[in-house]
């Protein structure tokens, strides 16, 4: 089994293509080429943490999304991922938090979502996520995020 770690995806995002000068024609040609080139190296048994901004869609669409993604999935929360349509995609999902510190081949690895440090408040959804970096991810000075 592998570990995985990758963040922002941004299936069905259609603000995605030119804000990060993705290459593809359409948010629906970028989806379907994410999925073929995940499911060309994720095994059945291997785990990927998605950390964060997987889809703005609705649970429905997570539901079909992640059915269509090889392996396990866990999921922390990114500021473009609404509670309703985690909530409805859960029991497809390993595990969710906003936070998680887990040991992968005797490696600490600290897994948050922190958007645009230093300080940034963002209102999605009916929620509020507001992240704040002390200092860089490889720093030792404490970060946080409330995005669940």
């Amino acid at each position: 089994m592998t570990i995985r770690y990758l963040s922002d995806l941004h299936f069905d995002h259609e603000t995605i293509l030119a804000f990060d000068n993705r290459p593809f024609n359409s948010v629906a040609e970028l989806g379907e080429a994410l999925i073929a080139r995940w499911n060309a190296v994720v095994e059945p048994e291997d785990l990927t943490w998605i950390l964060g901004d997987f889809c703005p869609g609705d649970g429905a669409r997570w539901r079909t999304l992640l059915q269509r993604l090889n392996g396990r999935k866990a999921l922390i929360c990114g500021n473009h991922d609404a509670p309703e349509s985690v909530e409805a995609a859960r029991d497809l999902l390993e595990d969710v938090a906003e936070y998680r510190e887990i040991v992968d081949g005797g490696r600490h690895v600290s897994s948050a979502t922190i958007p645009s440090p230093p300080s940034t408040t963002t209102t999605r959804a009916g929620f509020t996520s507001t992240a704040t970096s002390t200092a860089p991810l490889s720093g030792t000075s404490p970060s946080t995020a409330s995005v669940c």
